[in-house]
């Protein structure tokens, strides 16, 4: 890649550990290289974890779907036992990856974002949440 940001925190708990940085992603097939956010989620524990999420995009300094029930900006994930989980730019999920900006063409840009309504739940506890 060109550029990678260094691992910034989001969020920590003593379950798991939440960071963010942004990827320049080349795309060869149709030269729309772009800026992606990647995500890396850590389980700190020694059990399974089982994590959901909401997702408030910002695009060019309004939100486009704050306050808006959709699971589209809605996210999960399982990890096993001090497991780590790390977006890539080839990922097609787009739990771990989300779209910033195109660099060689003019949109709308990813100026801001929120991780709101973080649930974790270990498997053997399903009424646990955060």
């Amino acid at each position: 890649p060109k550029s990678v940001a260094d691992w910034t925190v989001l969020e920590a708990t003593p379950e798991f550990k939440i960071e963010m940085r942004t990827q320049y992603c080349e795309r060869l097939e149709d030269d729309l290289d772009k800026t992606e956010l990647i995500l890396k989620i850590t389980n700190l524990t020694k059990v399974e974890l089982n994590l959901m999420w909401d997702f408030d995009y910002y695009y060019n300094n309004e939100c486009v779907n704050c306050g808006k029930q959709n699971t589209e900006f809605q996210s999960s994930l399982h990890l096993d036992p001090l497991e780590t989980k790390e977006g890539q730019c080839e990922d097609t999920d787009r739990t771990l990856r989300h779209f910033v900006k195109f660099e060689n063409i003019e949109t709308k840009v990813l100026t801001d974002f929120k991780i709101s309504n973080i649930r974790s739940k270990n498997p053997l506890d399903i009424n646990k949440t955060k």
